[in-house]
Formats: C-alpha cells, structure tokens, sequence
C-alpha cells in the first residue's frame, strides 16, 4: 500500500513535536560569564637582576624555587630592590598567564581608597573596619565611575600592568571587588613593588606617602589584620616569620605574596590547591635566609633573648 501525503504530513508534525518536547524538557544554559575591563598599560617588563646581584646566595635561592614548583605551585616569583631575581612557572603557564587570586584583589581596593582620600572623595573615617565589597560601591558612587574604572585610571594604568577584568556570573551584576580579578600573575609584583617603596613605583607616587603604613595597622575588629594586608600574626607556620616586619597577601588556595620592608623584599607563590595544614611561613624563610646582606640586628635579637645583654 502507497503512503500518501497525508501519511508524510502527520509524520512531520510529530516529528516536530517531540523536536519541542525534548527542547523544552532541557534545563536552560547559563548566560557567559560577563568581563568588566580594568584597562592597563602596554604590560613591559619588570627590571631583572641576577641572584649574586642582589646578595642572594644562589644555589639556596634556586633550592627554595625548586622546592616550590616541586611542591605544586604554579608560578613562584622573587623580587628585591624592584628587580626580578627568580621567576619559574608551571608547565602551560607564563608571565603571560592571566588567572584569578581570590583575595588579592581585596588589596587594589585599600589602596584605590588611600588615593580617593586624597582627592577629597572619601573620609578615612570610613574605615572603621575593611569591607571590600562596601568600600568598592562606595568608592564608585563617590567618584561617579564604575569603580573598575576608578581602578584603572588611579592604579592599573599607572602601574603600567597588562589589561585585566573582573569576571562577573552574569550580566549587570555587581563587581566583586575583594575577588574574581583575572590578571597577570607577574602583574602582582609591580603591586608588591608599590607595597614596598611606600606608594612608588618608578619613582612616580601613585599612592599618597605613608598609605601603606595605613594599610599595616591593625584593624580594631581583627588585630591580625590590616587594610587588605595580612599582618606577621595571622600567618600560620611551624615558626614565625624570620624578619619581624612581613605582611602579605593570602588569597584563594596557596596564593600568598610575602612581603619584607626591611629587605625590600617580595615573594610570590600561586597555586590552586588547598592550604589546610599548609606551611605558609616555611618558603618565605627559605627566601629570607638566603639574602646574604640582612641586617645584623636580625641575629643580635636572637642572642639578647638567649644571653640577656648581649
């Protein structure tokens, strides 16, 4: 028996059909996850420096590197005097790399809030206690500019880093300004270098002087830490920190950026897996005690707690 046309127009239509039941019955997809620019500069390169020229002693500099990537990290970077001494990454990753630190980005709004002073915007009264994502929409509204681009003007471009954004789970959401900030791993050490030279970098003030020393004082709600900084305190370790002045940058899973003043020192460590029971003062102190030039003062403090009057 021939199959008519009616036989091929009822065929198609439950055809379609079911084409529709199987489409509505999928659960919706989600949006792409939205970038907010944070434009930079043309992202040159850092100034670099041998391990002998910056009084390292080499062969326990790279045993501190080694160990680092041996141990999972996916970039370890050390800096002295703003030069570059050791940078190494992880196999597939670059200074090109662009990744997300969690709470480092907590630091760029402490120190968009010291210039926003500055300009009148703000009151330090504000800071009675650290709320990133608070400060940020203050900020904002202060300045009438998102404050990715308040950001950008004051700080990124300044710094000369490479672009960044903040990524956000969907369009015309709020930024989340202590978070979520994808940009160049090598880029943090152009922040540690602000960090260390009191607001400069090239010479050039970009954070109004003695900033920084605001940053450093405890928070009256959390004595361990400071205005986007971690103070010596709240570091957890099998011993503390070797030099008495580090504070640094705890951000997401074993991201950490150690930084010592008194040696004019940073140390940067990026990996994604988890801290518990983690080290977090053991490579620091590795770094630390291969700098052949410290201070005197950091052994003679030793001896007087041991022998009182030495």
């Amino acid at each position: 028996m021939k199959r008519g046309p009616l036989f091929a127009a009822v065929l198609i239509v439950l055809l379609v059909t079911a084409a529709s039941w199987f489409v509505l019955r999928q659960p919706p997809s989600a949006p792409p996850p939205v970038e907010l620019l944070v434009q930079g500069g043309d992202g040159g390169g850092l100034p670099r420096a041998t391990a002998t020229e910056e009084n390292f002693v080499p062969a326990a500099l790279d045993e501190v590197v080694t160990r680092a990537m041996q141990d999972g990290a996916q970039a370890f970077l050390v800096l002295r005097h703003g030069h570059l001494v050791a940078e190494s990454y992880a196999a597939g990753d670059d200074r090109e790399t662009r990744a997300d630190s969690g709470a480092f980005a907590a630091t760029l709004v402490a120190m968009s809030i010291g210039v926003a002073i500055t300009e009148g915007l703000m009151r330090a009264a504000t800071l009675e206690d650290f709320e990133p994502e608070r400060l940020a929409a203050a900020l904002a509204s202060e300045a009438e500019l998102p404050y990715e681009e308040y950001l950008s003007t004051r700080l990124w471009r300044p710094l000369n880093a490479a672009n960044a954004s903040f990524r956000l789970q969907r369009p015309g959401a709020a930024v989340s300004a202590g978070c979520c900030l994808e940009a160049r791993i090598s880029d943090w050490m152009r922040v540690a270098i602000l960090l260390l030279d009191d607001g400069r970098f090239e010479g050039e003030a970009i954070l109004p002087g003695g900033w920084v020393a605001r940053m450093r004082q405890p928070l009256l709600t959390e004595r361990r830490l400071g205005l986007g900084v971690h103070l010596a305190s709240a570091a957890s370790g099998a011993e503390p920190f070797a030099e008495s002045d580090v504070f640094y940058l705890r951000g997401r899973d074993r991201w950490r950026l150690w930084l010592a003043p008194s040696l004019d020192l940073a140390v940067l460590h990026a990996a994604d897996r988890s801290d518990a029971g983690w080290d977090e003062t053991a490579l620091p102190n590795a770094v630390i005690r291969a700098v052949q030039d410290r201070p005197v003062r950091s052994q003679g403090n030793a001896l007087q707690r041991l022998v009182p009057g030495h």
